[in-house]
């Protein structure tokens, strides 16, 4: 490889330059080192790669932020030295880029654990140009996530004095005292995998228990393999995040803290206390004098400060100020003004400058933080009811500027397992949760610190967050055999990251592992930090176990599907925490993706699941991607019919994925409108398992990986929205009569005017009526953050109107406020709970007109108009957004898209109005996206778009 070409990098102060390989060249070789080097070896060849007459040579391509792995896929010498070739023959294009994420490719990469940590150990490279140094600036080298082991040098010298270690610390120098010969700099990594590295197996998460194990680093334990997660070869190896260059003066500011309250006794008040403090470094031997000013709702306030030379920053903290009516920071759907309303931020700017005039001279360096003003608070030892009532049990009762707020959570692995994602992509994912009604994300603790990118995009659409520390039940150590190096690793890492995350208004709390408990004497020390007397961060509680949010240890699970009937009743097996953390696992795609994800040998119509097909029956490549059986056996040990074959048998992979659709939707919706109908009687909140996923994976999904919906995305979305009707299922399919209730997540009461319903068979509307909530339980009025009964819906004599061979019917709930507030819930049910009935069914033909604006390049949004001119429903109705491709060309979605309604169902003699929303670069002027519409048992049609 030849040299690289080298990059004028000019930053600014608190302008840093991200040093991507988008903007400048790396490259990357494998080190030539012994398996243990001395620091000699090392140092010798860094000092090598980054002097003056090194030429770098047999050197590849590098992409960075991203795993080694990610780089080494990529290229086409290492693709042909060590993936088979009959693999590589039978995947057209795989010589230039081996996709590691589909069918069975991880396998037939090389496995670290098999090969050495050698084999990915390797060097990074790149060469810069600077503006000349002169004594009044300083020039900062960042890492800001290496994993996992490294050395950093820059023209000729090793800036680390000792090992870099721990995957969570974010590393930065003050490279001003390294200037280049001839106006170049350059910069060499030696990165290292985590060591020891684990041993994989099937059989358990985390790899073969015991030691050697991956979880004696500090590192994200899941690349090892899990049971949703295949094995990374490289363990996620390398420079997985960002590496800039920042510029300040003489004087550099690190860490802002920003704390708000908003309560008094409980109470919301119309003032808001804010307390701003910051570390403040002196990075000469000489003492500094200068001012420190912030910049907050225009309200300034500055500090005269004189900073000793010091190895440790100097905290300065600025008195108390209080704003009057502030605008306060809610989540998702629990703002007083509007359910839809985007949360308020204030930003925040920090300066110090040197002398007592601030101007582009004196500024030394400047810090901006986005500040939601809003408060947490935590009723410990709430009473709600225990599986052997009338008994009660405790939990944890969650508020938000004093106002209950019902966890709906999803839990999140991550990204991407090669770290190939960035900015957009976490807006994208995090709005996608927002689009669910999810109020909650947990960062699992087997993946990473995320990143800040992740938290801004949770600020702005108002998601709470629960992180987690890196610890799982696989933890090896104890508190006997806790080796030094891991407790100063650790307490690296978390002092760290609490510091990195704590100003971001949606972290709600932290937990310190997922499904165990840390060893004591580190558990002791996160206390330390976190909590009412904590030093880092006072705000925020510290929870000990992901199975302990209620306040006590209980079950998480179960990982798969009951008949809808069982989440409206105590689920079995112990799975009856008030706070569950971990529930679901549906997670087959649509078939388009699917398409992207199987080789097609894996996708005919004999190499689909059959009935009833445990996860272990099916072909190794499913089995690969981790699929999830579609029934669970009973308490009784009688299986819960297979729900994708319970609307009769799919033909091919077509109809496998849509019946698959079809189960998601009405289980994860059915699953959440059990836990909300016991909101605060039972339970106090719910986290999906999993909401997303790092890789293409089949299980516990509602979006795949490549940010297409699943059904059980809109059964959430239909669910969780923030006032909703809903029917109590708890005698389904046997009873006729089923309780309606309404669940209001606002923070005000809501007064129901009316409850519409209408009841379809497969032939004729065979029920309609309007109930009027004046003379109704409680009429209609549902308090804020509560679910209320408000009547009893009897559809006996309506039911004996299906037909003899009728089972199945529909029916559709519409819910008016009297605030204009309307809830639609529309639900497909049987008399004996199956419903192959609709395998024949003759869907209604809905006619559209859609109209389209692009309001800016690239970014488009269409309004659709739907009409069900026919007597019947028109049932699963599905949008898709496509690039134009020329007749005969396989289609190209686009993705991510946000529609307000897909995969919708409409009453004979109705009509739909759809927003969509999404955004195209690839599209030239003379290119409009497509809009196409499938409903159930029809065929895809293009919907005409007239472009404004």
């Amino acid at each position: 490889m030849d040299k690289p070409n080298t990059t004028i990098v000019t930053p600014k102060i608190s302008s840093p330059i991200i040093l991507n390989s988008t903007l400048v060249k790396w490259l990357a070789i494998k080190d030539d080192l012994p398996e243990k080097p001395s620091a000699i070896e090392i140092k010798e060849k860094g000092i090598q790669y980054t002097s003056v007459s090194y030429k770098p040579t047999n050197w590849i391509d590098a992409i960075i932020p991203g795993t080694t792995l990610n780089t080494l896929v990529h290229n086409s010498e290492w693709i042909k030295q060590n993936i088979p070739s009959k693999i590589l023959s039978e995947q057209p294009g795989s010589t230039t880029f081996f996709n590691p994420y589909f069918d069975t490719n991880l396998l037939h990469i090389p496995d670290v654990n098999n090969k050495g940590i050698t084999f990915y150990t390797y060097w990074y490279y790149t060469e810069i140009k600077l503006p000349e140094i002169n004594d009044a600036s300083h020039f900062w080298l960042k890492f800001r996530g290496i994993n996992y082991t490294a050395d950093i040098f820059i023209n000729g010298k090793q800036l680390n004095k000792e090992q870099l270690k721990g995957m969570f610390f974010r590393n930065d120098f003050d490279i001003s005292t390294f200037p280049s010969e001839d106006g170049v700099t350059r910069i060499a990594v030696r990165i290292v995998p985590p060591n020891p590295v684990g041993i994989p197996t099937l059989s358990n998460n985390g790899g073969i228990q015991g030691v050697p194990n991956i979880g004696e680093n500090v590192t994200m334990r899941y690349p090892i393999g899990w049971d949703w997660m295949a094995t990374i070869p490289d363990r996620s190896t390398g420079l997985w995040d960002q590496v800039s260059i920042e510029t300040t003066k003489s004087l550099v500011l690190k860490n802002p803290h920003i704390t708000t309250t908003v309560l008094e006794n409980g109470i919301l008040t119309n003032n808001a206390k804010v307390n701003i403090s910051v570390e403040v470094y002196n990075s000469t031997n000489k003492i500094q004098i200068g001012t420190l000013k912030y910049v907050l709702n225009e309200k300034i306030e500055k500090l005269s400060i004189k900073i000793p030379p010091s190895t440790e920053a100097k905290k300065v903290t600025f008195p108390e100020i209080i704003i009057s009516n502030p605008k306060l920071w809610w989540p998702h759907g629990c703002d007083p003004s509007g359910t839809d309303k985007l949360p308020e931020l204030y930003d925040l700017d920090i300066y110090i400058y040197l002398g007592e005039n601030i101007s582009s001279e004196t500024l030394s360096d400047q810090k901006k933080v986005r500040v939601g003003i809003r408060e947490f608070s935590i009723k410990n030892d709430f009473k709600v009811d225990a599986p052997t009532s009338p008994s009660k049990r405790k939990s944890r009762k969650f508020f938000v500027n004093g106002n209950p707020i019902f966890i709906r959570g999803g839990n999140w692995m991550g990204t991407d397992a090669l770290f190939r994602m960035g900015a957009d992509r976490y807006r994208n994912e995090v709005r996608m949760h927002k689009e669910m009604n999810i109020n909650l994300i947990r960062v699992w603790g087997g993946g990473i610190a995320e990143r800040p990118e992740f938290y801004e995009a949770c600020d702005e659409f108002g998601i709470l967050v629960m992180q987690e520390f890196w610890f799982s039940s696989e933890f090896i150590y104890n508190n006997s055999n806790l080796p030094e190096t891991y407790k100063k690793t650790f307490t690296k890492c978390a002092v760290d990251t609490i510091k990195m995350l704590r100003n971001h208004a949606s972290l709600l709390f932290w937990c310190a592992a997922n499904e165990s408990i840390p060893p004591q004497e580190l558990l002791v020390e996160l206390k330390t930090y976190i909590g009412a007397k904590g030093s880092l961060d006072t705000q925020r509680i510290l929870i000990e176990n992901s199975k302990a949010i209620s306040g006590q240890v209980e079950n998480d699970g179960p990982y798969g599907i009951y008949n809808p009937d069982r989440y409206f009743k105590w689920l079995p097996d112990g799975f009856t925490g008030s706070f569950n953390p971990e529930i679901g696992s549906l997670g087959v795609p649509p078939v388009e993706s699917m398409r992207l994800v199987l080789d097609e040998n894996s996708l005919g119509d004999k190499t689909i699941p059959k009935r009833n097909a445990k996860t272990s029956d099916v072909l190794p490549s499913w089995q690969h991607l981790k699929y999830s059986q579609y029934f669970i056996n009973s308490p009784s040990g009688t299986p819960l019919n297979d729900q994708i074959y319970t609307y009769g048998t799919p033909k091919n992979i077509e109809d496998f994925c849509e019946r698959a659709q079809l189960a998601s939707y009405f289980h994860y919706k059915e699953l959440w409108e059990g836990y909300l109908t016991y909101m605060w009687q039972r339970y106090t909140g719910l986290i999906i398992w999993k909401s997303q996923g790092p890789w293409t994976g089949l299980r516990a999904k509602l979006y795949d990986w490549f940010l297409e919906s699943t059904g059980g995305y809109w059964g959430v979305k239909n669910a969780c929205e923030a006032i909703h009707v809903q029917l109590n299922l708890i005698n389904y399919p046997n009873s006729s009569t089923f309780d309606i209730n309404i669940v209001n997540h606002t923070v005000n009461k809501i007064q129901s005017n009316s409850i519409e319903w209408n009841v379809y068979s497969c032939s004729e509307m065979i029920g309609t009526g309007n109930i009027s909530m004046e003379s109704q339980l409680n009429k209609g009025i549902v308090a804020g953050s509560s679910t209320g009964l408000v009547y009893s819906l009897d559809l006996k004599t309506v039911l004996s109107k299906l037909k003899t061979d009728e089972k199945v019917y529909f029916l559709k709930l519409k819910m008016t406020t009297n605030k204009g507030i309307t809830s639609e819930n529309f639900y497909w049910l049987s008399t004996n709970g199956q419903f192959d009935e609709l395998e024949t069914y003759k869907n209604s033909i809905i006619t559209c007109t859609a109209n389209g604006i692009i309001a800016k390049k690239g970014s488009y949004k269409i309004q659709l108009t739907a009409n069900n001119n026919g007597a019947l429903v028109s049932f699963w109705n599905r949008l898709q957004v496509r690039k134009p491709v020329k007749k005969g060309m396989d289609i190209e979605r686009v993705l991510p898209v946000f529609y307000d309604k897909n995969y919708f169902s409409m009453l004979g003699k109705s009509e739909e109005n759809i927003e969509i929303e999404f955004e195209e670069s690839t599209l030239t002027n003379s290119q409009k996206p497509e809009l196409w519409l499938k409903g159930w048992n029809q065929t895809w049609q293009q919907i005409k778009v007239i472009w404004e």
